[in-house]
């Protein structure tokens, strides 16, 4: 399975806002998510699947992706 369709994946089990950092370095029931699951997910969300959001935590904005809603 490649990393895009594991993070589509993580996000449709989620169901809400994911943290980048949860996109990294993570075993998933479809298998690992290297350092380039945040990459992967800046892709999908350019080809307009996944949508994302810059939230404040702890002073640092770190972007949060979801499935996009229809």
């Amino acid at each position: 399975m490649y990393q895009k369709e594991i993070v589509l994946h993580v996000l449709k089990m989620n169901r809400k806002w994911t943290p980048s950092y949860d996109l990294i370095r993570v075993s998933t029931p479809w298998g690992w998510l290297g350092s380039s699951g945040d990459r992967r997910s800046r892709e999908l969300r350019a080809e307009g699947l996944v949508e994302s959001k810059d939230f404040k935590e702890h002073g640092k904005s770190i972007t949060y992706f979801r499935i996009k809603k229809h």
